[in-house]
């Protein structure tokens, strides 16, 4: 085996969320095994990344005559976890595209996103509850909803969920499934909706608005 291939520089690509001792130290493992560029069995390192938190795909290049290239693509967060109390939660947890709650990091602000509150009478948040606000986010992209009014955050009720619109807009409640219809029946309406009112979609081809009603029953405080 020739020395010229032998392993001299590992580059990356940019990341934000994982953690750059966590990667080093995996990648320094494998500088240590004296490989070339050739020989190193790419598939088992990519795996080995990919088992970080926040890894969601691994790409491994060769630039000659010594450099090994690793692109790295990560979930990206989509909406910021409360305890109990209905506060971001205190380890920084966010939903990401796959339905996990990951940790962010320490060193980085939390990201603008809408918070995610439980009500104290629903039950826990599993696989399939994960699955319905990933529906629902891609719902709100669908149709543009954000783009016309910034959601504040998402509660999960007991009759299922609720969008809160910020700046006392209101709250959507959406129920537990055909979001993007339901969603677009509030937009096609929105413009002669009260403040603060409670928009009901959950039924069909109709839009209940009880009026006088607050945006929210409490507003969690967001951290910063």
């Amino acid at each position: 085996t020739s020395p010229t291939f032998r392993i001299a520089k590992v580059e990356t690509s940019r990341y934000r969320f994982t953690s750059k001792e966590t990667l080093d130290r995996r990648l320094r493992g494998w500088l240590e095994r004296d490989l070339n560029i050739w020989t190193l069995d790419g598939d088992s390192l990519t795996r080995e990344i990919e088992a970080l938190p926040w890894v969601r795909r691994v790409k491994i290049g060769r630039r000659l005559p010594s450099t090994l290239q690793v692109d790295i693509w990560e979930w990206r967060p989509l909406l910021l976890l409360t305890d109990g109390d209905g506060r971001p939660h205190a380890h920084g947890l966010a939903l990401v595209q796959n339905g996990e709650a990951l940790p962010l990091p320490d060193h980085l602000p939390p990201p603008d996103l809408p918070l995610l509150v439980d009500e104290r009478d629903v039950a826990p948040r599993d696989a399939a509850e994960s699955a319905r606000l990933l529906d629902l986010l891609a719902a709100m992209r669908e149709t543009g909803l954000e783009m016309a009014c910034e959601v504040d955050f998402i509660l999960r009720e007991r009759r299922g969920l609720v969008v809160v619109l910020a700046g006392d807009r209101g709250r959507l409640v959406v129920g537990r499934e055909d979001f993007a219809t339901r969603l677009q029946r509030y937009l096609d309406v929105a413009e002669r909706v009260p403040s603060g009112a409670e928009i009901d979609l959950r039924f069909e081809r109709q839009v209940y608005i009880e009026e006088s009603r607050r945006a929210c029953r409490y507003a969690p405080a967001r951290n910063g």
